[in-house]
């Protein structure tokens, strides 16, 4: 006995859907290898965001580096000093400053009374 002899329908049906089966394996097989491009592609494109993103960072860290070395010589004490007495003419030229200490506003109820005051005396 044959298969066709088991179930007679099935000969036709087998028939017809023939090739319809092989257009089925067909497309699994594109689609497949369309999405294995597909997630190639995309790994490619987050491997360059990442370069990307890698030279920014290098970029950003090489100009804080350069304000560091900026705001560094902008707060030397001889800089200060030397700008006091040109520009400003606080500092006589016989007198040198060791360091500068500038104390933090402690009582801030002895100030407002303070300002308070100058207000009754008509100071603004």
């Amino acid at each position: 006995m044959n298969r066709n002899d088991k179930n007679p329908g099935s000969t036709l049906l087998h028939i017809l859907f023939w090739p319809f089966r092989s257009y089925f394996r067909i497309v699994a097989v594109v689609s497949v290898i369309g999405l294995y491009q597909y997630q190639g592609m995309q790994v490619d494109m987050l491997a360059t965001a990442v370069r990307n993103l890698e030279l920014e960072r290098m970029r950003l860290a090489n100009q804080k580096a350069g304000l560091q070395v900026k705001i560094d010589q902008l707060t030397n004490l001889n800089r200060i000093e030397k700008e006091a007495k040109e520009k400003f003419g606080l500092i006589n030229s016989g007198n040198e400053i060791n360091h500068l200490v500038i104390a933090p506003f402690e009582d801030e109820k002895s100030w407002l009374k303070e300002k308070e005051e100058l207000k009754l005396a008509g100071v603004r």
